[in-house]
């Protein structure tokens, strides 16, 4: 059962972020999520006793919908816990009582770990932006920081968190967007955890702004990444789009529901492990005879990169 639903309002973005693998994508138009997908969408999570939360994320930032605040409303109205994953430099005073007066049930804020050493004036604009918020938010608003981590430091992050009052904090990995040299410290980035994919095995999927449903996050667009010194070509995959078929028809599809019962058991190689080949230079195939999506690679699956 679908248990958390990810909806990509948009994916574009004001910031350029050099971890953002946004950077590294091939054969992407960016867009705006458009009413009636969001229709479809409402139609879904109004009817989804088992939904639990709805997550306003995915690539883009989500408070450059000039509809934020209504759509808001309208999930938590529903009855779902309703989450935003924000970079927070739109989040002014007004934006922050907005939201909250809307039911927000969670702000995420991601930041990377140079914000808990800079105070240039981004970052101070951001750290405004987030105390203004903590201070209105009130107990029926959690407040929470999504770091990612290039370097793997974390000493500081912890301390950071408590400063500024946050609920919670997630630590990621950064998608890597440059070689890595193959060595017993890159490793170390690697989860112990490997083979488990946490958007499959925990009830979750992704609607991109167009309509397009995918499994993952790393499947929502065409992307270029690394892995070790090697880069791939990682294709989107959709399983169907909402403008076409119910949301409830596309999940419970029999494509759908063999790939989800193929993750979880985690049928692909560790392609962490060997010295290489063609296949893990794409998602397309794999050498367990594996069609596309292939998710040997993939560093979600490695327990590397995490999302709240």
């Amino acid at each position: 059962m679908m248990k958390k639903l990810y909806i990509e309002l948009t994916s574009k973005c004001n910031l350029n972020c050099k971890t953002c693998f946004r950077n590294n994508w091939f054969d992407e138009t960016e867009g705006v999520m458009n009413d009636p997908v969001l229709q479809k969408l409402y139609g879904y999570i109004d009817s989804a006793d088992k939904l639990e939360s709805v997550s306003l994320s995915g690539i883009g930032e989500p408070l450059l919908h000039r509809n934020i605040t209504e759509i808001v409303r309208r999930i938590s109205f529903a009855g779902k816990k309703t989450e935003i994953i924000t970079n927070a430099s739109l989040l002014d005073e007004n934006t922050s009582a907005k939201l909250i007066n809307a039911g927000l049930s969670m702000l995420w804020v991601s930041l990377d770990d140079a914000h808990t050493e800079s105070a240039d004036r981004f970052s101070e604009k951001v750290l405004n932006n987030i105390k203004y918020f903590n201070k209105i938010k009130g107990s029926s608003c959690k407040l929470g920081f999504a770091f990612v981590v290039e370097n793997g430091r974390t000493d500081k992050i912890y301390e950071f968190a408590g400063k500024y009052d946050a609920d919670e904090i997630n630590i990621s990995g950064a998608i890597p967007y440059r070689p890595l040299k193959k060595s017993c410290e890159t490793k170390k980035l690697l989860g112990d955890n490997a083979g488990y994919c946490p958007f499959v095995s925990e009830g979750k999927c992704f609607i991109k702004w167009n309509g397009d449903v995918s499994p993952c996050i790393q499947l929502l667009h065409n992307t270029y990444t690394y892995l070790f010194e090697e880069k791939r070509k990682v294709f989107s995959y959709s399983f169907g789009n909402v403008s076409e078929k119910s949301l409830d028809e596309i999940w419970n599809s029999k494509e759908y529901k063999a790939f989800r019962e193929k993750v979880i058991h985690f049928e692909f190689p560790d392609c962490t492990l060997c010295d290489g080949c063609d296949d893990r230079l794409e998602n397309k195939k794999d050498c367990l005879f594996n069609d596309m999506p292939t998710c040997g690679a993939c560093l979600w699956a490695q327990n590397a990169a995490r999302c709240p």
